[in-house]
């Protein structure tokens, strides 16, 4: 009886670390996550769409779909953006084997220079290292 204890507190104490190694590794990744949501917001405000583009690898989006939000967008998200303020951030652990990518969600707020700000969700994929949208809707604007 005693050993059937051992083993279960053992087996709970092995999962908690497990769990905790998870979650400190998948938390280590959001700073390079918001700092691409960064670069894209920098990049509209400077309408930069080449950099732009660069950050984003959504199916079916062309150079002047981008270009065409930045613009329709500049005034109202794009000129006067400040910081990004991540405050979600959702990672799927299982990459996609045959393809060697991760998906994950990050959410918050942009931050603009006269203290307003508006809300965020942007799906990332990592994919050989480097963090790329595959979707952003900024203040309810679907990209």
């Amino acid at each position: 009886m005693k050993w059937k204890w051992l083993f279960l507190i053992g087996t709970v104490v092995i999962a908690l670390v497990v769990v905790a190694l998870q979650v400190w590794s998948l938390g280590r990744d959001i700073g390079p996550a918001a700092e691409c949501v960064e670069q894209f917001m920098a990049a509209g405000q400077a309408r930069d769409y080449n950099t732009a583009r660069s950050l984003y690898i959504g199916f079916g989006k062309s150079q002047s779909d981008i270009s065409d939000y930045i613009d329709e967008n500049y005034d109202a998200l794009f000129k006067n953006y400040q910081d990004v303020e991540a405050s979600g951030w959702r990672a799927d652990t299982d990459k996609i084997q045959s393809m060697d990518f991760s998906l994950s969600a990050l959410s918050g707020k942009i931050i603009y220079s006269d203290g307003s700000s508006v809300s965020f969700n942007a799906g990332l994929a990592r994919y050989e290292g480097e963090w790329r949208i595959w979707s952003i809707t900024i203040d309810g604007k679907e990209l």
